[in-house]
């Protein structure tokens, strides 16, 4: 009966270490994502970034 405890108990354990690992990655995977979209909209939506040059080229076209 004791034995049966400590297993169940150590698998417990294992398991709450597997979930806890799982959602640090998860966590980690969800930062990096925010962040990449974060660069994303800074690169499109300031004009510092882009090339002018391109702009004065397309008012000429039109």
């Amino acid at each position: 009966m004791c034995i049966y405890l400590n297993l169940m108990i150590l698998i417990k354990i294992i398991r709450g270490f597997i979930s806890v690992e799982y959602l640090y990655h998860v966590y980690l995977i969800l930062i990096f994502n925010d962040a990449l979209r974060t660069a994303r909209f800074f690169i499109t939506m300031q004009p510092s970034f882009q090339n002018p040059a391109s702009e004065d080229s397309e008012e000429q076209s039109l």
